[in-house]
């Protein structure tokens, strides 16, 4: 100390001067980064760390400006930094984590929310995001728990209820989905995904009903031509219905039950079926026909009920009675068609929806009723 001097006149330590210069640096370069100013961020950052080569703070706030401007290298180094001066420091866990998440390397993204999330047990956006990496990797049950937990944290957390609505989308449970997704809109009416997941569903069931439409339309259709080609065109020729049931889905030799009872069995486009063709002994050249079919759903026959209504009217018959039943549970059907001189053929439609059975009963050879 110069003679004379005082402590108060005393210059300033190079240790002084280094932390304000350092802290210098360090504002400028967080007004940068907040200005958006990324670039000049991440040159005065690597000023500040040639004075403070070990601080992980610095690292991580250069790694958010190199991801700032897509230097996913740069900033994935930055963050590596970071941990390994400061292996608890979680934020640059999480950052890192979000860099290997966007580049779908999933483990090591999942690694570090893990370490993140045992550092921050109630930190729900590290739990949010580990369930998001959990379904990525179709864990879909550890993603599930994930979102309870972040829910467990914030009730009202919008985003992880449209998350499970997914989740629940994916393992086929459409109601659950749609409470969550109605629960996530709930809690913040503008929920980009609840909104997008209620849309799914309602394309889905859309979908699912024009499907249906398009299936039943064909399997009824299905069902008249095989009625047609059996028990209407050749109901009363055993020889042509032999031939025509050859033609049609039934094999095997029939079972012959009875004197001039035969049974075929087989399947239709509705599901399980027995054909019988009766010839009668004492009445000669008349012969009644059925065939019956087993799951026959109610939404079924009522499509096979408008169809053959539609048929039979093509065919100029008249229906003489229509749901006549005695049971509330049965639907019964009669028809009067012309099939040639001195035959018209009495068709009868029996439905049981207690055992999801369906008759078609044709007989040939009676007269239409005089008072018809």
């Amino acid at each position: 100390m110069a003679l004379g001097a005082t402590p108060d006149d005393a210059p300033a330590s190079t240790a002084a001067i280094e932390t304000q210069r350092a802290q210098h640096l360090a504002d400028r370069a967080n007004r940068a980064y907040g200005s958006g100013e990324y670039k000049t961020a991440v040159q005065l950052y690597s000023v500040l760390l040639q004075l403070q080569p070990n601080d992980a703070r610095v690292f991580y706030n250069r790694a958010n400006s190199y991801s700032k401007l897509d230097e996913f290298d740069r900033a994935l180094a930055d963050y590596t930094a970071a941990v390994a001066r400061a292996p608890e420091f979680a934020p640059a866990l999480v950052n890192r984590g979000s860099l290997y998440f966007r580049a779908k390397r999933f483990d090591e993204a999942l690694s570090d929310y893990d370490a993140a999330a045992k550092i921050r047990p109630d930190d729900r956006f590290i739990a949010y995001n580990r369930g998001l990496i959990l379904a990525q990797q179709g864990r879909l049950k550890e993603a599930n728990q994930a979102f309870d937990r972040v829910l467990e944290v914030s009730s009202t957390y919008a985003p992880a209820y449209a998350e499970k609505g997914f989740l629940s989308l994916q393992q086929g449970d459409s109601d659950k989905a749609r409470t969550q997704f109605e629960t996530a809109l709930k809690y913040q009416p503008a929920n980009a995904r609840a909104e997008a997941g209620l849309k799914r569903l309602d394309d889905k069931t859309a979908a699912d009903r024009l499907s249906r439409e398009v299936v039943h339309t064909k399997l009824v259709a299905d069902l008249i031509r095989n009625i047609d080609e059996t028990c209407f065109a050749n109901g009363e020729d055993a020889r042509a219905f032999g031939r025509a049931v050859e033609a049609a889905p039934w094999r095997g030799q029939p079972t012959m039950t009875s004197a001039g009872l035969k049974t075929w069995t087989g399947k239709t486009s509705f599901g399980k079926a027995r054909l019988v063709l009766a010839q009668s002994v004492e009445q000669l050249g008349r012969t009644v026909c059925s065939i019956t079919i087993e799951g026959i759903t109610p939404h079924l026959f009522q499509d096979f009920r408008a169809a053959f209504n539609e048929h039979t009217e093509t065919a100029a018959t008249k229906t003489v009675a229509v749901e006549t039943a005695d049971r509330a549970d049965s639907g019964h059907l009669e028809y009067w068609t012309p099939h040639h001189d001195g035959c018209d053929v009495h068709a009868v439609i029996l439905n049981s929806a207690k055992d999801n059975r369906l008759t078609v009963r044709m007989t040939h050879g009676n007269r239409r009723p005089t008072e018809m």
